[in-house]
């Protein structure tokens, strides 16, 4: 495919009409349907609600796997020493790509679509168009609406949350919000336009305009909780709780974290916590999963940097756990046993010397295995919201707010451990102060591993970091099986580094002269 025009309204067009076939993303296909033919009847607004859910599959941990190469957690093997850049922090905007840019715009794209055509659909029009006289149902038709609206508005604040906080600096007070560089904010499908970055300030009031319209949708819609795989008022809370903690409006994330906590309960039991993780299977504490069906497995969340085997020779993956991130774990915690696993890891260079630690969170769907006929396929579906995050971001914001509560803190921090095996000598908390906050952000560690939150959570708390310990029989005297050049197994960064926040794509820099870039010392070619 010819890639020429890959800025962001480009992106965003070709989320919405499906352009990806073989044609350049800067025209359409001869064979396209105008909008103004699209739009005919409720099944049509389906359509493209359909293909919404399809955009947040692609949005939904998108960067995971970049993001956790970066941090303190994983080594970098030898079966991919081209990414010792994002190891070193020495790592280009190239090195990033553009995928998280690419498909959250693609999914505003999609949404803005919906919002700018659905009114076309109207009840007479509707109801002309019903598939069989006497079966067109007002009240359904305006509930289903609602849901389709109510979803768009979602998903473009979903959208906004994820890249504000890839692409901008922290919120750290409405002053300072008014000044720092936002997101462009975009509201139509405009191939023309090229649009500046909104303030920071600007940026979180949309996403929370958007919030709101989406609650009252939502609310009037015939989408109701209990769906895993369906954007609803639950995700939308969760999705707040989160807005709300980067913006330091403590008090309000708890309230947030607290409701979600009102319709979900935490797994107790370790075989249920398992099945969660390698079969995405509901086990009462999923809040958002996006839907993901065999013929779209292209959409998963391909784990194969963290768990590999395609050859059946040997486990050759990409990532392995450092032997600090190991430690964490308290034998008891039902999560060592289900994250890691031993074995002997094979690189290009040789095996390593006696059985590592390898990362097997996501051991892939036997379904999917079953059907793509490889044993070796290495995909699960994305946990865009569970409900364990309420718990840390309601224990981090009692920390952090004004009137400190410790007392708040250790007790969702307790339930969170004791759900997952921890007796309740191994559940306390007996810290105060920093010592207590570095429990709190530990427990960050443990739970999200593996999922793409750790740089999210260290730039959040403007946090630096040095790279854990790797495992002893990763690097030996006989040889290493991960990558050492450039001081990688030691890297070092400060919370002041300007690559905390990601560069916009450099297609889109290119593309948008009004673009504002966000490194101004580093080359981004």
């Amino acid at each position: 495919m010819n890639h020429k025009f890959h800025s962001l309204l480009g992106a965003a067009a070709f989320g919405v009409l499906g352009l990806l076939a073989s044609c350049e993303m800067d025209q359409l296909p001869e064979s396209s349907l105008r909008d103004t033919d699209s739009w005919t009847s409720e099944s049509d607004v389906q359509n493209y609600y359909n293909g919404l859910l399809a955009g947040f599959r692609s949005a939904s941990g998108n960067a995971a796997n970049t993001s956790e190469a970066m941090t303190d957690l994983f080594n970098l093997t030898q079966n991919s020493p081209s990414s010792d850049r994002l190891q070193a922090w020495t790592f280009t905007a190239a090195d990033l790509g553009g995928g998280t840019w690419g498909s959250n715009y693609a999914l505003i794209g999609s949404a803005n679509h919906i919002l700018n055509n659905m009114q076309s659909v109207t009840a007479a029009k509707a109801r002309a168009n019903a598939p069989a006289a006497g079966t067109f149902d007002l009240d359904n038709f305006n509930r289903n609406m609602h849901g389709y609206r109510g979803t768009a508005f979602l998903a473009r604040a979903y959208a906004y949350a994820t890249m504000v906080t890839r692409y901008c600096v922290n919120y750290q007070n409405a002053a300072q919000a008014e000044k720092a560089l936002g997101l462009p904010l975009v509201y139509t499908i405009d191939l023309d336009n090229k649009p500046a970055r909104a303030s920071l300030a600007d940026t979180y009031k949309q996403i929370h305009a958007d919030l709101d319209s989406a609650e009252v949708h939502l609310a009037a819609s015939n989408i109701r909780e209990g769906d895993l795989i369906t954007p609803g008022l639950s995700m939308l809370t969760a999705l707040r709780a989160r807005v709300l903690l980067n913006e330091r409006r403590f008090d309000e994330a708890i309230a947030a974290a607290e409701k979600v906590m009102e319709n979900y309960s935490l797994i107790t039991n370790s075989m249920r916590l398992a099945s969660m993780w390698s079969e995405d299977v509901d086990g009462g504490e999923i809040i958002y999963q996006p839907p993901i069906t065999l013929n779209s497995r292209e959409l998963y969340m391909n784990y194969g940097s963290f768990i590999s085997n395609r050859d059946g020779r040997g486990f050759n993956m990409i990532l392995i756990p450092t032997q600090g991130l190991y430690d964490l774990y308290d034998p008891s915690d039902y999560r060592r046993s289900i994250y890691f696993t031993e074995a002997t890891v094979v690189t290009s260079l040789g095996a390593s010397d006696g059985p590592v630690y390898y990362f097997s969170k996501f051991p892939g769907r036997k379904d999917v295995k079953s059907a793509v006929g490889n044993q070796y396929a290495y995909y699960n579906a994305t946990k865009a919201f569970r409900l364990a995050e309420m718990f840390l971001i309601a224990a981090e914001a009692s920390l952090f707010k004004g009137n400190r509560d410790e007392a708040a803190a250790i007790g969702y921090l307790r339930t969170l451990r004791k759900a997952r095996g921890l007796s309740n000598a191994k559940s306390e908390f007996k810290t105060t102060g920093t010592a207590l906050d570095q429990d709190m952000k530990e427990e960050w560690i443990r739970e999200f591993a593996g999922e793409g939150l750790r740089l999210d959570c260290l730039k959040r708390w403007g946090d630096g970091f040095k790279r854990m310990p790797a495992q002893k029989n990763a690097v030996s005297e006989k040889g290493s099986i991960l990558v050492t050049s450039g001081g990688v197994l030691d890297t070092e960064v400060k919370a002041a580094d300007q690559r905390f926040v990601w560069e916009i794509p450099v297609q889109d820099l290119k593309g948008n002269p009004n673009l504002q870039r966000n490194w101004m010392n580093i080359v981004v070619e």
